[in-house]
């Protein structure tokens, strides 16, 4: 029974975990160098949330990512399609009501994706192998 408590009790866990990541729902803005990046994250149905990243200078677009999080039997994972080819996953490290962070220590660059809900903003941050890129993203109304 010591088994199937801690499997039920990391279940919850899990399901936890991934309620906490709502925060991310909705649409995002902001810019980096003159570069505009805007993020749009939908729902939690079906255990899966999807998203869209696009990065944009002057009408020039630099790059796009599709973005999945979706709870599995016991993880939360983060896979991003960046320019439309799944690259690596990230695995759920941490999640609050307001942070969640993603890991692969296996990857070059980033190693850590992080958000942070911080009022009306969303701090995103990537790090690994000594660098750190960090940016702030406002809430705005999806169209």
């Amino acid at each position: 029974t010591g088994v199937l408590f801690w499997f039920s009790s990391a279940l919850a866990d899990i399901e936890n975990d991934f309620k906490n990541l709502k925060f991310l729902t909705g649409c995002w803005n902001g810019s980096i160098h003159n570069t505009e990046v805007q993020e749009h994250w939908g729902d939690q149905a079906g255990a899966t949330m999807l998203g869209a990243s696009k990065t944009v200078l002057g009408s020039e677009l630099k790059s796009f990512e599709f973005l999945r999080i979706e709870k599995t039997g016991t993880n939360v994972i983060y896979h991003p399609y960046i320019n439309g080819k799944q690259t690596v996953s990230f695995k759920l490290d941490i999640s609050t009501e307001n942070t969640a962070s993603f890991v692969n220590n296996k990857h070059d660059f980033p190693q850590v994706i992080r958000y942070e809900k911080k009022g009306n903003e969303l701090q995103v941050s990537l790090s690994g192998q000594g660098k750190k890129m960090t940016y702030a993203l406002s809430a705005i109304e999806c169209h």
